[in-house]
């Protein structure tokens, strides 16, 4: 009796962590949208000016839809519109001012514009909201390299290739840090990959 009892109580104690299993095994990330992955990869290919141009189709649909905001946004400084990205971003943040990810655009935006206390508040304020958001410890690591603080520009560029190893921009930036003996074979790993086909993202 005593041994039926103490099974039943543990099977009361184990149920809600079995269905919080099958539930966890059950739910999957929510798929990219096609149309999403298809500017994306426009913007890979460093066809900007497209990229663009399906990135403002995606938010006439969805325009709260943020990883297109951010793809407005860079796609536009990559071809020199910085005031235009700025307008942009700054409409964007007025609706969802909590995005990290638009808060780290805004960054690279106010960068571009040599507005580097504004720019590294924007990416510490984006890496405070989300820690895994990689574009602010980019920023950051490029902000600081350009103070010449060389120590700090490796501590934020550090933590963005352990939180995202295989994203381009991460893996390139990580190139330009990495000793001498240690670039062949990152630079072999990164040649490998597909990246941006532009002067500003290949001169070296």
């Amino acid at each position: 009796m005593f041994s039926f009892s103490r099974s039943v109580v543990v099977a009361a104690l184990l149920m809600p962590f079995l269905q919080l299993t099958v539930f966890s095994e059950q739910t999957t990330a929510p798929a990219i949208r096609p149309e999403l992955a298809a500017a994306d990869q426009l913007y890979r290919a460093g066809k900007f000016a497209e990229a663009e141009t399906s990135y403002q189709a995606l938010l006439k649909t969805d325009p709260k839809l943020i990883p297109a905001q951010v793809g407005l946004v860079r796609a536009m400084l990559r071809q020199q519109k910085i005031d235009e990205a700025l307008d942009a971003v700054n409409t964007a943040l007025a609706a969802q001012s909590n995005s990290a990810a638009l808060l780290a655009a805004k960054g690279d935006v106010q960068f571009r514009r040599s507005e580097m206390p504004d720019a590294e508040m924007s990416f510490l304020t984006a890496k405070k909201l989300d820690p895994k958001e990689v574009h602010a410890y980019l920023g950051l690591a490029r902000l600081y390299r350009s103070y010449s603080l060389y120590r700090k520009a490796y501590d934020e560029l550090q933590i963005a290739h352990e939180i995202a190893p295989d994203d381009i921009e991460v893996q390139r930036a990580w190139l330009a840090m990495l000793p001498r003996k240690e670039k062949l074979a990152a630079l072999e790993a990164y040649l490998a990959a597909s990246h941006p086909d532009d002067e500003e993202e290949t001169k070296g």
